[in-house]
């Protein structure tokens, strides 16, 4: 787009300049959701070396995955109510609703419900060394 400021009498292909504020959410959305379900996340492990038992480590992992669902079950619900008054902005060259990070943010929000979902999961069937998709000794 940069050439063509220059070279087209039109100035360039205006729908370049916003395709990348559109499609930025949309990126940051896919790698939030691979760094958690790699484990490359911030995530406080130090309580699980406190705990004794095995059991009780997954007790504790369980528990921590439901209070994360929950809570991005209830940012999801946020982030559509925003989404359902920001639509009826529009983007002036494309045209897209103003909703359109919002969906990003609500989107990113299920995948974080299913990542931790997964990882119970893995705990129950495999241990709490299992919780992330990758661990340790693959990094």
């Amino acid at each position: 787009n940069v050439l063509t400021r220059y070279l087209m009498p039109s100035g360039g292909f205006a729908a370049l300049q916003e395709l990348p504020e559109r499609l930025f959410p949309w990126f940051i959305a896919g790698g939030i959701v691979l760094a958690a379900q790699a484990g490359g996340h911030m995530a406080v492990d130090w309580l699980l070396e406190f705990i004794g038992t095995e059991r009780r480590r997954r007790w504790l992992l369980h528990l921590g995955n439901a209070i994360v669902i929950v809570s991005y079950a209830v940012l999801f619900q946020q982030a559509m109510q925003v989404a359902e008054i920001a639509r009826i902005e529009k983007s002036p060259v494309l045209g897209l609703p103003g909703s359109h990070g919002y969906w990003a943010i609500a989107g990113t929000c299920v995948a974080l419900c299913l990542v931790h979902l997964a990882s119970s999961v893995r705990v129950a069937l495999l241990g709490t060394g299992n919780r992330f998709t990758f661990t340790d000794q693959e990094h």
